[in-house]
């Protein structure tokens, strides 16, 4: 008998469109990881009706239409901002100008490991094929923390890929990973759950999820997960789209006031659930050695947040950052105004005098050079911003 084959996930099954959704906490890496799948051909645009940046690229190295989309950072799926509000709806499925998901990748800071899995077991529990990218494992390492993925893995029940996205590590094997998410599986596998809840909190969750599935039959562990959200969370309730509002909230109140009569703590019970599940994954798969007491980057943050020379450096950074801007744009601005006057005299020159003549020289010229002029100004404004964001400065600076 011939072996048996399966397909090749680095072969093309077809051309139909498929989106792969990258989510992620803020300053977990996700726009490196992004940036390294797509090779920095991205689209950029905003969200409808919002002034979300969206941004979307094609998954680079493959024959497959595979998309891309970077959503924007969020720690949990109960929004507190409009940010995390659009990527909660992505993953929700609730914007119709955006596909499905059909794999979603998780990008966790391995370096905060505890902080991360809260937003990334909510995503595994909605029940899309998920792979977590563990994320700066240099920097976790160096940090004396070894993460075991593969221990990982099997306590999240989704492949987990090491990489150091900056240094361009690992970004093959997740490429890899991803293309054999997106083989159909059949039958579809039930995602694991991570909050160990109260009977009486399970079973009315359990009837409010049936509710919300009635009106989306397709989101079956979806609505599961929402309908934990909104009986143990005021701000999903409240952001929840106007139907669901309609459907749940008089469930909700009902079903927390029964919570209570029986001692059950709504506002506390899943989130205190969940996270005795992640510190006993953390504890599971994290092993920690001995560092130095003190790193080069504690002494300097000393230095930068202390509560008086802290603001005496912010105050010279500062000083010395727009000294240097209108010292250094002074030659490139006055070469700039010099090239376009004397274009425009030039033009001027050529034609015969006149409205036309003036209209050319004193309102095309001299009014486009009026704001070209400042152009290397905003150039060296946005490269000394960028870098005081990269350095991570800026965050020190708001602390």
């Amino acid at each position: 008998m011939p072996a048996s084959t399966s397909p090749d996930p680095l072969k093309p099954q077809g051309n139909l469109e498929q989106m792969v959704v990258l989510t992620g906490n803020p300053n977990a890496g996700k726009t490196t990881v992004f940036n390294a799948l797509t090779g920095l051909r991205a689209r950029v645009g905003n969200y409808a009706g919002v002034t979300v940046e969206r941004k979307e690229g094609r998954l680079r190295e493959t024959q497959r239409n595979i998309t891309v989309l970077d959503l924007p950072g969020a720690y949990s799926l109960s929004p507190q901002s409009l940010d995390e509000q659009i990527a909660r709806d992505v993953l929700f499925h609730r914007l119709h100008e955006v596909q499905a998901p059909a794999v979603v990748v998780v990008v966790v800071d391995a370096a905060n490991l505890q902080r991360n899995l809260y937003f990334a077991t909510q995503v595994i529990e909605l029940g899309y094929p998920t792979v977590v990218a563990l994320n700066m494992i240099d920097v976790a390492e160096g940090n004396g923390c070894k993460v075991d993925s593969a221990s990982l893995a099997k306590a999240l029940g989704v492949p987990v890929v090491p990489l150091s996205a900056s240094q361009g590590q690992g970004i093959e094997a997740l490429r890899t990973a991803i293309l054999q998410a997106l083989q159909p599986k059949d039958p579809p596998t039930a995602p694991r759950f991570f909050c160990e809840l109260p009977e009486i909190f399970g079973q009315e969750a359990t009837a409010i999820a049936s509710q919300l599935r009635s009106q989306t039959p397709d989101a079956k562990y979806q609505s599961l997960s929402e309908a934990l959200l909104l009986l143990s969370d005021d701000r999903a309730l409240e952001s929840a789209p106007a139907p669901i509002q309609q459907t749940a909230r008089p469930l909700v109140i009902e079903a927390r006031k029964r919570l209570e009569s029986s001692g059950v703590d709504w506002r506390s019970s899943a989130i205190a659930a969940r996270y005795a599940r992640i510190a006993a994954i953390e504890q599971m798969v994290v092993t920690l050695s001995e560092v130095p007491s003190q790193t080069f980057t504690d002494r300097l943050d000393a230095i930068v947040t202390h509560r008086f020379w802290g603001v005496g450096i912010f105050i010279a950074l500062m000083t010395a950052m727009f000294q240097s801007i209108f010292t250094l744009a002074a030659v490139p601005a006055d070469a700039l105004e010099s090239w376009i006057n004397a274009a425009g005299a030039w033009t001027a020159g050529r034609m015969p005098a006149g409205p036309l003549s003036e209209l050319i020289q004193l309102g095309v010229f001299a009014g486009v050079g009026a704001v070209v002029v400042f152009l290397p100004q905003i150039c060296l404004l946005f490269l000394f911003i960028g870098l005081l964001e990269d350095t991570g400065y800026m965050a020190r600076a708001a602390f």
